[in-house]
């Protein structure tokens, strides 16, 4: 994660002209001058947009200069001595693009990591990248002292939280968190059975006393309903047999009708077959031709002949629809009949249906009366099933519960981080013994397994609130190079700090024998130690200064290289 380089465009205060920033690989100490709101913070906070696109207390769309819009940052980072990753990101709108390759070549498509199978630019950056979450990252680079003050007299908690983060143990406390969300919801389940069973047997209990009252009541009634049923059985039977009688009636009348139908329908069929034989020997006429042999012929008498055939036809017609008059009153009749049948049969169904059930329950009655209380005897019995199902499942939670109580107490600040803190709080104090010599501080300060501040002189303890407030910032500036040795030692790679306003409300002196520590500090550990600050200060210290201002309402940069460090 050593931070090479970075560009920047329309990011927050800074316009659209290119700002670039090359950092020093041996490291050194930079100081960045500016009045306030000319875009220093901006300026501080650009590691963190780069590799995370986000800022806190900024949705994305804002990290953008307001006017211009279209924010560009890019960077080239060294995750090992051959190999390089460039992160190109885009804001308002979104986008994002990370190049993989060797030392010595360029980014271009070819070595586009998404070519390789990479999917999630973000995850890659996160853990082959910077290998550590936004809100640890935010906290490493970016350190200010109103981050850290009067870090000797702050409350447990907040120290607590700036310890967590220093020593990662963010992890632990998310664990913590997950152990504690799993009791609740356990606890939640738990008392969900406890309830249910509860529930249950409340529901036994009330089942019991309605089957005793069940039992007493079919006693009472099961002679009255006996009766009853079979009055109703009679009632029903004798409407069953007259609706079949009439049933029989209308059937025998249908079939009646039937036979007078089919008679009737011989003699429409005779005269048509008659029509159709007087018009078959009309036609013969008409052609000039004998009906009987089909011969021509010219006498008067076949004129006769015609004539009666003719006379014969209208006779039949007259006949035929007469029929057809008749034909009409039969369907109607037809019609009749068969809505009388279905009247009849759907109302023998409804009785029929209604006997049966009668029956049926006649037959419960007389045969096995306790049944009717079956169905709560069986609710009985299955509610006990139930409980004792419940009772066997909330022993496994029981068990999940006492065994996220042993790990909610392994993660609590009493468990393993109270180790962790135990084995580097004897490293902390050793830097921050050396960082007090080296500011020349007549006090010597180190912090117990909780994490609460002894204050000796000539061994002698002293009352923290007795400091004065010059004091307490050089002991909280003592703490923080202290961090930033250790947080070096832990992750080597890192190149970069940022410490905003760290000398305000520091002597002269004070500020010659910060500036020293942190030059050692930067030439030791070849880190770019960033000191951002609204005057100006001892040049000789800095290997580069950066004059940061206002041009045309946007922000904008002057580096100068000064000389080198001793």
């Amino acid at each position: 994660m050593k931070l090479k380089n970075i560009q920047w465009r329309n990011i927050k205060s800074y316009g659209n002209k290119l700002q670039r920033i090359d950092f020093d690989d041996n490291g050194g100490l930079w100081m960045v001058l500016g009045k306030n709101g000319n875009g220093k913070s901006s300026l501080l906070e650009l590691p963190k947009i780069l590799y995370y696109g986000k800022l806190d207390g900024f949705k994305k769309d804002e990290i953008a200069n307001r006017l211009n819009r279209h924010g560009w940052v890019k960077g080239d980072v060294q995750i090992n001595p051959n190999t390089i990753v460039t992160i190109e990101r885009n804001l308002s709108p979104q986008d994002l693009t990370v190049y993989k390759y060797n030392s010595g070549q360029e980014p271009s498509e070819d070595n586009n990591i998404g070519k390789a199978g990479v999917k999630n630019y973000q995850d890659y950056i996160d853990i082959e990248v910077t290998g550590l979450p936004y809100h640890i990252f935010s906290n490493i680079i970016s350190l200010s002292v109103n981050d850290f003050k009067s870090f000797i007299s702050m409350t447990p908690h907040d120290k607590r939280v700036i310890i967590d983060k220093l020593f990662t143990m963010e992890i632990i406390n998310k664990m913590n968190w997950l152990v504690k969300t799993d009791l609740r919801n356990i606890k939640i389940d738990i008392d969900l059975y406890d309830k249910e069973i509860a529930s249950l047997q409340g529901s036994i209990k009330n089942a019991k006393s309605e089957l005793e009252k069940l039992k007493q009541k079919i006693n009472e009634d099961s002679t009255k309903r006996v009766e009853l049923i079979s009055k109703k059985l009679i009632d029903y039977k004798k409407k069953y047999d007259i609706a079949k009688s009439k049933l029989k009636q209308y059937e025998d009348k249908y079939e009646d009708i039937k036979k007078s139908y089919n008679i009737f329908i011989q003699q429409k069929s005779d005269i048509n077959g008659e029509l159709r034989q007087l018009k078959h020997k009309i036609d013969l006429y008409n052609k000039d031709k004998c009906p009987t042999c089909e011969t021509s012929f010219e006498a008067k008498q076949y004129e006769i002949l015609k004539g009666n055939l003719e006379e014969s036809e209208i006779k039949k017609k007259r006949e035929l629809e007469n029929i057809l008059e008749h034909e009409k009153k039969y369907n109607l009749a037809f019609l009749k009949v068969k809505e009388g049948i279905n009247t009849i049969n759907n109302y023998i169904i409804q009785v029929k249906s209604t006997y049966n059930s009668y029956k049926k329950e006649l037959e419960k009655l007389k045969e096995d009366s306790p049944k009717e209380y079956k169905s709560i005897q069986s609710i009985i019995s299955n509610n006990t099933k139930n409980i004792q199902k419940r009772e066997k499942e909330k022993e496994t939670y029981d068990k999940k519960y006492k065994y996220l109580t042993i790990l909610e107490e392994l993660y609590s600040d009493a468990g393993i981080k109270k180790k962790i803190l135990e084995s580097y709080l004897p490293t902390l104090n050793k830097e921050i013994e050396y960082t007090l010599t080296e500011l020349h501080f007549p006090y010597r300060l180190s912090f117990n397994n909780n994490f609460e501040p002894n204050i000796e002189h000539l061994g002698i303890p002293i009352n923290v609130e007795t400091l004065s407030t010059g004091e307490k910032k050089r002991v909280d500036l003592a703490v923080l190079i202290s961090i930033i040795r250790m947080l070096k030692r832990k992750y080597p790679n890192l190149n970069i700090f940022m410490l905003d306003e760290v000398l305000s409300s520091v002597d002269s002196d004070g500020i010659y024998d910060i500036l020293g520590l942190l030059q050692k500090t930067a030439h030791e550990m070849m880190i770019n130690i960033f000191v951002i600050n609204h005057a100006p200060l001892p040049i000789d210290y800095f290997k580069y200064k950066i004059d940061v201002y206002k041009r045309d309402g946007f922000s904008d940069l002057i580096i100068e290289k000064l000389n080198e460090e001793d």
